[in-house]
C-alpha cells in the first residue's frame, strides 16, 4: 500500500504528525505500508493508495480568524484535483481540541482523522461552536470568520482517532538540530528520575493569556498562588524558561499542573509522564485518544474543569507523597510501554489506513 503524507512543517508543533511514521518506518514497510513524506504538493504525491493531508499545511484556511471564501475555494479545488489522482484521502485535523472547525472538507475526503475524539460522537452533530472547546465560556472568544459547521450525520463514520502528540521525540536537542531528531532512530526514555531527589512540589511553566482561551489556566494558577501563600509550597513557574532548564525542572518536580489551553491534551502532559511527575489535569474522561496514557487515579490525578477540587487534591498529595509517587511512576511506566512498543503503533496505523473500526463511542 503506497501512502503519501503532505506534512505541515518541520517545527516542534508539526513534527508530532510524522515522527512515528519515520520512527516506525521499517516496521510499517514490513506490513507493506510504504510511506513517502512531502512538505509541498508535487505531482508524484498523488501516485498513492492513500493521501494523508495535514490540516496545518493549509494554515490560512484552518485558522478560523484568517479563513475566507477565497482560501476555502482554493482548498476545495485542491481536494478535487487530489481526488482524481489519489486512491483515497485522509484529512488529519491537527487542531488542538477534540472538537473541530474543519467539517467543510469532510464531504470531499474518505477519512477524517484527529488526535482525539469525543467519546460521544453525537456532539459533532450539534450546530453549536461551544462544542469545539466545551470547557470555555464561548461568549469571550473572538468571532469566527466563517460560521461554525457541524459534521453531517452521513459523514460521522469517517471520524477516526489517529494518534496524539505523545508519539513525539521529547529530547532536549539544541534548536538548530531539533528537526534532525525526526530522522534519528527511535528515542529511549531517560531513566526514571529518583523520587527522593525531587525538590519541587508543583511545576507549571506556560502562558495564561488574558483572552478567553486562557481562562481555565488563570483560574487554576490563581488557586495555586493562594495555596502557596498559605502553605509555602515550592512551585516552579509560571514564567517561561529555556527548554533545557524546563526539562531539568520537570525531573526535579513531584507534581505538574496541566490545565487545558487551545485543546485538552498538550506536550506538558507527556513531558510530565517522562519526568515521572504526578500529572494534575482536568478530567479527560470525555475523550478517546491514542496512545491513551490517561487512566484517572492510576496514571494521572483528574481535576474538576472549574478547579473546585484543586486545592484539596494538592493538599492531599502533599500529605501523601507515597501515593503521589505511586501514580507518577505508573504514569511513567505506562507512557514508556505505549510510546516505545513498536507493535502498538504499527497495528493501530495498519487498522487506521485499511478502513478499520473507528473505535468505541457513539451518539
Amino acid at each position: 500500500m503506497k501512502i503519501s503524507v503532505l506534512a505541515s512543517g518541520h517545527s516542534f508543533l508539526h513534527r508530532s504528525l510524522y515522527f512515528p511514521l519515520l520512527a516506525f518506518r521499517r516496521e510499517l514497510a514490513e506490513r507493506t505500508l510504504r510511506m513517502r513524506l512531502f512538505f509541498a504538493p508535487r505531482e508524484e504525491m498523488l501516485d498513492c493508495d492513500l493521501l494523508v493531508l495535514a490540516s496545518r499545511f493549509f494554515r490560512q484556511w484552518q485558522n478560523t480568524r484568517t479563513r475566507n471564501r477565497k482560501n476555502e475555494e482554493e482548498l476545495l479545488a485542491f481536494l478535487e484535483r487530489a481526488r482524481r489522482g489519489a486512491g483515497r484521502i485522509a484529512w488529519f485535523d491537527e487542531s488542538d481540541p477534540a472538537g473541530s472547525c474543519d467539517f467543510a472538507v469532510i464531504g470531499r475526503v474518505d477519512f477524517f482523522w484527529k488526535k482525539q475524539l469525543f467519546k460521544d460522537r453525537g456532539l459533532y452533530l450539534r450546530d453549536d461552536p461551544a462544542v469545539v472547546r466545551p470547557w470555555l465560556d464561548h461568549r469571550g472568544l473572538p468571532e469566527m470568520a466563517f460560521p461554525y459547521r457541524p459534521c453531517p450525520e452521513a459523514d460521522l463514520p469517517k471520524l477516526r482517532v489517529a494518534w496524539n502528540i505523545g508519539l513525539m521525540d521529547y529530547r532536549a536537542l539544541p534548536g538548530p538540530l531539533a528537526p534532525f531528531a525526526n530522522w534519528l532512530p527511535r528515542y529511549a526514555l531517560r531513566r526514571r528520575p529518583d523520587w527522593p531527589r525531587k525538590a519541587v512540589d508543583l511545576h507549571f511553566r506556560g502562558r495564561a493569556p488574558e483572552s478567553a482561551i486562557g481562562a481555565q489556566r488563570r483560574l487554576f494558577l490563581g488557586r495555586c498562588a493562594a495555596l502557596r501563600e498559605k502553605t509555602g509550597i515550592i512551585m516552579a513557574g509560571p514564567g517561561l524558561v529555556g527548554r533545557r532548564r524546563y526539562l531539568k525542572e520537570l525531573r526535579r518536580s513531584r507534581m505538574v499542573l496541566s490545565p487545558f489551553g487551545w485543546g485538552e491534551i498538550c506536550f506538558r502532559d507527556f513531558e510530565a509522564f517522562a519526568a515521572s511527575a504526578l500529572l494534575l489535569k482536568p478530567d479527560l474522561g470525555h475523550l478517546e485518544t491514542f496512545p491513551d496514557v490517561f487512566v484517572p487515579g492510576e496514571t494521572y490525578a483528574p481535576l474538576r474543569w472549574d478547579g473546585g477540587d484543586l486545592e484539596e487534591r494538592l493538599r492531599f498529595f502533599l500529605q501523601a507523597p507515597e501515593r503521589a509517587r505511586e501514580i507518577a511512576e505508573a504514569g511513567y511506566d505506562s507512557f514508556a510501554r505505549q510510546v516505545l512498543a513498536t507493535d502498538r503503533f504499527v497495528e493501530h496505523f495498519s487498522r487506521l489506513v485499511r478502513n478499520g473500526p473507528s473505535g468505541s463511542g457513539g451518539g
